[in-house]
C-alpha cells in the first residue's frame, strides 16, 4: 500500500481552507461534443470522474466547509467541487500520477488493486470510513498505445478504442449511474438517515452555521493505493505504508460494508465499495 507523500502540504493546506471566502458562484459544465474514443480521451474521462468522486466525499463528510464548494455539472449530474486552485492541482497531479505510473506504464496484470479515500480522526489517527475504487480488470501494455495525457486534441496519438457496444453514450451512462449511487450513499448517515442538505441552494449561499461546520470537525482525509507487493513506486513521490494502515486495523464485527456498484467498460472494469468503522 502506498500513499501520496503530501503530509506537510496537507497540513498547511488544511489551515488555508479554513479561511472564509465570500465567493458565491455556480460553475456549470457545458455539455461538450463527444471526442474521438481514444485511450487518452477515455483515461481523461476517468480522471474527471475520480476528481468528482473525491470532491463529493470531502464535501458530504464536511472535511472542509461547504461554503468553499461550488455547484458544478459533470456526467449530467449536479455535483460539488472545491473552488481552491491549489487543492484542484493536488487532485489533478495525484490522479495523473496514478494513471501514468500504475495504469499506463504498469507491466503486470492487476498490479493496481484499489484507490482509497480514508476519512480519519486527525487527533487519534483512527480511520472512520473508507471509500474504495477497486480495479479487477484493465488492459495491460497501454504504454504501447498512449504516450501522454496532454489535452490538446492535435497531440492525441493514442489508439482508438474499437470495442463492440462500447461508445461514449455507454461510458457516460455508466459513470453517471455509479456517481449517482455514490452521492445517494454519501447523503445518508451510518444509521441510514438523510443528511440535511438544505443549506445548499441555487446560489450556493450558506448559513453561518454551515460555514463553520468543519471548524469543530476533527476529521481529515488520506488517499492511498493498494498495489502488488512487487511494485515499487517510491521514486514517484509515494511512500509505502504498513499493511494495517488503511482501515483494516479498525475492522470489527460492527464494521459496515456497503457495495455501491460497478463499471464494466471493457478497457477498465471497476467496482466501488465503502466501509464504515
Amino acid at each position: 500500500m502506498s500513499q501520496s507523500n503530501d503530509n506537510e502540504f496537507m497540513n498547511e493546506f488544511h489551515d488555508d481552507l479554513m479561511a472564509p471566502d465570500n465567493k458565491k458562484s455556480i460553475n456549470n459544465q457545458q455539455e461538450e461534443e463527444f471526442k474521438p474514443l481514444t485511450i487518452r480521451n477515455f483515461l481523461l474521462t476517468f480522471k474527471e470522474f475520480f476528481i468528482i468522486w473525491i470532491n463529493q466525499i470531502l464535501c458530504y463528510n464536511k472535511i472542509y466547509s461547504r461554503s468553499i464548494f461550488d455547484k458544478f455539472k459533470s456526467f449530467n449530474l449536479i455535483v460539488y467541487k472545491n473552488r481552491f486552485p491549489n487543492f484542484n492541482k493536488y487532485l489533478n497531479d495525484l490522479i495523473e500520477n496514478i494513471i501514468i505510473n500504475l495504469i499506463i506504464n504498469k507491466d503486470k496484470p492487476n498490479s493496481l488493486k484499489s484507490i482509497n479515500c480514508l476519512i480519519l480522526n486527525e487527533k487519534t489517527n483512527e480511520v472512520k470510513k473508507k471509500y474504495s475504487i477497486n480495479f479487477y480488470q484493465f488492459i495491460i501494455n497501454l504504454n504501447k498505445t498512449i504516450y501522454n495525457l496532454n489535452q490538446d486534441e492535435l497531440d492525441d496519438t493514442s489508439a482508438l478504442i474499437e470495442i463492440q457496444d462500447l461508445g461514449w453514450n455507454e461510458i457516460y451512462t455508466q459513470f453517471n449511474t455509479i456517481l449517482f449511487q455514490h452521492i445517494q450513499e454519501l447523503k445518508k448517515s451510518n444509521d441510514g438517515r438523510e443528511v440535511n442538505d438544505s443549506n445548499f441552494n441555487s446560489s450556493t449561499n450558506f448559513t453561518s452555521d454551515d460555514n463553520n461546520d468543519s471548524q469543530d470537525n476533527d476529521l481529515f482525509f488520506k488517499i492511498t493505493v493498494d498495489v502488488d507487493k512487487s511494485i515499487y513506486i517510491t521514486k514517484n513521490n509515494w511512500t509505502r505504508l504498513n499493511e494495517d494502515v488503511g482501515g483494516g486495523n479498525n475492522a470489527t464485527n460492527s464494521t459496515k460494508f456497503m457495495s455501491i456498484g460497478n463499471l464494466d467498460l471493457k478497457v477498465l472494469n471497476l467496482d466501488f465499495s465503502n466501509e464504515y468503522y
